[in-house]
């Protein structure tokens, strides 16, 4: 009789040991169907699958799956992933809820460059010509950030040309330290330093290269940047000191480079694109900024500076034209009122153009490699 019952808790002990793997291994099933099926979703900005711009954890108990997006992912955006990935998982007799977050990651900088404490991204904004549009560029992709809720800054590197404190409205307002450092103004949410708050108003900066280059190097070490997601650098036009300077020697995540679709012009981005290239700098694309004007009267579409400028240095450098930029009037209103047109009229054109742009820059960054400098052990040497 006991050997019987010996033989029935054996029996019994078995088949619980069964069930609770076929539990685990169902639950392994499910959880890597969950975090294939999310994954293999097209992100919704840069056509990549959602798992190389974020991180996607599946809980099976609660059936729930979070997606962490490395880029602050717009409304609409976000309305059409959880609709796509809500269908994909019912395909697959799976009922989760998913929750979606935004954790924006610092991503690799060129070997040998320091990373500055507490900002993660550093892009340039860089033209090779002048006149192109390429401060206001960079003040409505800093304020578009901000305005989806990213800490953002802007450093103006155009030492003999500031105008970033024209784009945020402080003209007259002089910038402040604590005796050690510079304190960032910030307007429309973006942390700004600019030499353009330190000279007297309509004074040159009357340096040879060099001389500007370590300037804006001091700028940039001296300023207590806080906390930031994206500082974007406004370049000055050309390939020179301070650009040379900025390419070697700041941790640069990125770059940007604006044209006008003018052969002109192009011809000067191209300079800016190889300047990157040969300092292993990614360039994330181009952007055409006065690609077209609407006739206010008649809805016209008028090309002034031409047509396909951008999409043929694209061709020729493999890149991608990130966005064409409409010619407005209320885009020279709004920056001579001190508030970029991407936050002061979000449905224009070129707001529209601008925010899309700016969700295209940021996702971008989320398919460059990631910074691992953080998980390498630190070595302390103890003195010996």
């Amino acid at each position: 009789m006991f050997v019987a019952r010996k033989k029935v808790m054996k029996g019994l002990f078995d088949e619980a040991l069964r069930s609770t793997l076929f539990a685990l291994k169902k639950e392994k099933v499910v959880k890597e169907t969950v975090l294939e099926v999310l994954g293999a979703i097209s992100d919704p900005v840069t056509g990549a699958p959602v798992a190389k711009v974020a991180k996607i954890v599946a809980d099976t108990d609660a059936k729930k799956a979070r997606v962490t997006f490395g880029y602050p992912i717009a409304k609409a955006e976000r309305e059409a992933f959880l609709e796509q990935a809500s269908k994909a998982l019912r395909a697959h007799n799976l009922d989760f809820a998913i929750d979606i977050e935004v954790d924006v990651k610092p991503r690799a900088v060129r070997v040998g460059a320091k990373r500055v404490d507490g900002v993660r991204n550093i892009i340039a904004v860089a033209s090779g010509k002048g006149g192109v549009g390429k401060s206001t560029v960079t003040a409505n992709l800093a304020a578009a950030l901000a305005a989806q809720g990213a800490r953002v800054g802007v450093l103006d590197a155009d030492l003999y040309g500031p105008s970033q404190h024209i784009l945020f409205g402080l003209r007259s307002v002089p910038v402040e330290n604590d005796g050690a450092r510079y304190i960032p103004s910030v307007s429309c949410g973006v942390s700004l330093m600019t030499l353009g708050q330190i000279l007297e108003e309509g004074s040159p900066a009357i340096w040879r290269g060099p001389l500007a280059a370590k300037t804006l190097e001091d700028i940039f070490k001296l300023t207590a940047w806080g906390e930031l997601d994206y500082l974007f650098i406004d370049l000055p036009p050309g390939t020179g000191d301070i650009q040379i300077t900025l390419a070697q020697s700041f941790p640069l995540t990125a770059a940007v480079v604006v044209t006008t679709p003018q052969d002109l012009s192009t011809e000067d981005a191209s300079r800016a694109i190889a300047l990157f290239e040969k300092t292993s700098i990614p360039v994330l694309g181009i952007v055409e900024n006065m690609a077209t004007y609407r006739c206010p009267h008649c809805g016209a579409i008028e090309r002034i500076f031409g047509e396909g400028g951008a999409a043929r240095l694209a061709k020729r450098t493999g890149l991608e034209v990130l966005a064409s930029l409409p010619l407005e009037a209320g885009v020279v209103r709004e920056s001579d009122a001190g508030v970029p047109v991407a936050i002061a009229n979000t449905d224009s054109d070129a707001g529209v153009a601008f925010f899309n742009l700016s969700q295209k820059v940021a996702a971008g960054l989320c398919l460059l490699p990631p910074d691992l400098s953080s998980r390498l052990p630190r070595i302390v040497s103890d003195g010996a």
